[in-house]
């Protein structure tokens, strides 16, 4: 199996038992969800919803910290920190940040 740049495999393997298919497929259902999640967070930013923005920011830096995406569970909550400051702009240059790391994630889940 390829080992995935910024994923935390102590972590995946605690969830699936160590069972490669099940990390797999688990990282791939992430990827899926994230992907839903970072579309939400973008259109909350650009409308700057505090709510919905620190939400959104708050939901996927959870669903990747219960996998081990590290890189992207901390992008996003850099994101989150900067929404509840009301940095806007920090917040959407770090979107930027949050995009690169879902792209890493993605490419290489597709490997699995």
């Amino acid at each position: 199996m390829m080992h995935l740049p910024d994923l935390n495999y102590a972590r995946l393997d605690d969830i699936t038992g160590g069972d490669p298919e099940m990390n797999g497929e688990l990282v791939r259902i992430v990827v899926e969800d994230a992907a839903s999640a970072i579309d939400a967070l973008a259109a909350a930013l650009d409308a700057r919803n505090t709510e919905s923005a620190a939400s959104r920011a708050h939901q996927l830096k959870g669903m990747c910290a219960n996998v081990g995406a590290e890189r992207l569970s901390e992008a996003a909550l850099r994101v989150e920190r900067a929404v509840a400051g009301g940095e806007w702009s920090a917040a959407l240059a770090l979107s930027d940040d949050v995009a690169a790391a879902f792209a890493t994630l993605q490419t290489a889940a597709a490997e699995l």
